[in-house]
């Protein structure tokens, strides 16, 4: 039994591949090896733990995050985030999520310090991160900061670290 072979791929009586460019080709061979040979963790094998350390790094290089911020506000809030990557990881699928959330809870953090409105905080602290209780804790501790947006934002990286119980931060 011959396979029929499109006219198109015919030149002169013998057979063309079709020309595609070698890094293409190996793409395809990337994503079709993890398909077929990296389907996830094996069943009672557990995943490789998110990687704390990593996340806080991608974090320290994100100037974006900062905002207005001098070092005098950003440093607690982001030593607390780095607590809070150590304490928290395991709630994490991967590092990616865990550097995610991270950087939702610092973004909220110096928003609310920047405008003194608590509500972008509230809204950028996930579950696996900040507990409802602890939320709660926070946001009432907050209440009526005043000052400067370093100011205010030391005050939340107080809060927040007293909010979850965290050992060795401001």
């Amino acid at each position: 039994m011959t396979r029929s072979v499109p006219a198109s791929m015919l030149e002169g009586g013998r057979q063309v591949r079709p020309a595609i460019s070698r890094a293409c080709a190996r793409k395809a061979d990337v994503r079709i090896f993890r398909r077929l040979s990296c389907p996830g963790p094996a069943a009672g094998r557990p995943a490789t733990p998110p990687d704390a350390r990593r996340a806080v790094e991608r974090l320290s290089e994100d100037e974006a995050l900062r905002g207005d911020l001098t070092d005098e506000g950003y440093g607690p809030l982001l030593g607390v985030a780095a607590g809070l990557a150590v304490a928290r990881a395991g709630r994490f699928a991967s590092t990616d999520d865990l550097y995610l959330a991270l950087r939702r809870l610092l973004k909220g953090a110096v928003d609310a310090a920047e405008r003194s409105d608590l509500s972008s905080l509230a809204a950028a602290a996930a579950p696996a991160l900040i507990e409802p209780d602890e939320r709660a804790a926070l946001l009432g501790a907050l209440r009526q900061r005043r000052g400067s947006a370093d100011e205010v934002a030391a005050s939340i990286a107080r809060a927040l670290a007293a909010a979850t119980e965290l050992e060795g931060l401001p």
